[in-house]
């Protein structure tokens, strides 16, 4: 072969094997696939399919009250930076001391305190969740939330949410309650053996008859069972609501010549105990309170639900 025939040989094979090559990718899908290069040209073809975003696991850490409405006071017995076995910090959170102090995180509340020994509820830990928790006796224990008696004066309603597990079953056991200036019940929420059921009682409950509502029959509690108890006062209105793990179990209006003061109460507000600490102390275990402004609303009250559901394990409807 002459020089003159090699080189236009050489040119047409310079000129061909692009278009051969781009031909042989199309007709090899699977070497296409797998990233063939032909000439340093890489033939893998684009993606669109996105990167799976990791979701976040909630964590018992990741819970604030504050995202679902004003809080009035905050109490958290899981919390180890403010369950306190002196009123000085550090905290200290070990499994069976005595609470003395279980700080508020809101200012308006003010902190939970028992300074009597004997009449302290216990830090008990790696209980529901693996939460730490404050388990009252039944018979002693209670805690006064100082600073804390007008956190519901002058307000036209108020919720509230409560984690607790009783272990009693033949006795009623309050949750909390706040008074009014002339000694009735501005806000009391309990849980009730005699019959089983949740009652609610607001504006002087135990001075004007009808100022009570409860769940009734076909609601029956239980014992050593974990309830999340959310509910809401229309104080103007006279609306009394309650979810418990996600049910409705109330929804009734007041009755009676009762009202609000709007005074300073007689007492200052308690966490398990009745008005004046001689009955209905709570037996069990006690995870949190919080105390809302207003009527904190069917979204935010679900919302509410599901994060101390993921937080405290419980299942929600």
């Amino acid at each position: 072969m002459s020089e003159k025939s090699k080189g236009l040989l050489a040119l047409l094979l310079v000129v061909l094997f692009p278009v051969f090559a781009f031909f042989l990718s199309l007709s090899q899908p699977q070497a296409q696939d797998k990233g063939l290069s032909l000439s340093g040209v890489s033939f893998i073809a684009p993606t669109n399919t996105p990167t799976a975003t990791p979701t976040a696991t909630p964590t018992s850490g990741s819970f604030d009250a504050n995202s679902y409405g004003t809080v009035l006071a905050w109490y958290d017995f899981s919390d180890t930076t403010v369950v306190l076995e002196a009123t000085a910090d550090p905290a200290e959170n070990a499994d069976g001391i005595q609470i003395i102090t279980t700080k508020g995180t809101s200012p308006i509340g003010g902190n939970a305190n028992q300074a009597t020994s004997g009449d302290r509820p216990v830090n008990t830990t790696g209980v529901q969740n693996s939460l730490q928790i404050g388990r009252f006796n039944g018979t002693t224990h209670f805690m006064q939330l100082a600073n804390g008696k007008d956190t519901l004066k002058n307000l036209s309603a108020a919720s509230f949410a409560v984690v607790y597990s009783a272990d009693g079953t033949t006795t009623t056991r309050s949750l909390f309650e706040f008074q009014d200036g002339s000694g009735g019940h501005r806000l009391k929420f309990y849980h009730e053996f005699n019959p089983n059921q949740w009652t609610i009682d607001t504006k002087h409950a135990d001075a004007d008859g009808g100022q009570n509502c409860y769940s009734g029959g076909g609601n029956l509690t239980a014992a050593a069972t974990w309830y999340i108890a959310v509910g809401t006062i229309d104080i103007s209105g006279n609306a009394v609501k309650l979810w418990v793990n996600g049910t409705q179990k109330i929804n009734c209006t007041t009755t009676g010549s009762g009202s609000w003061s709007n005074t300073d109460s007689l007492e200052n507000p308690v966490i398990g105990a009745n008005n004046l600490y001689d009955s209905q102390l709570f037996d069990g275990d006690y995870g949190e309170l919080i105390i809302y402004s207003g009527d904190i609303g069917d979204t935010n009250r679900d919302n509410l639900e599901t994060a101390l559901g993921t937080k405290w394990g419980i299942t929600v409807s």
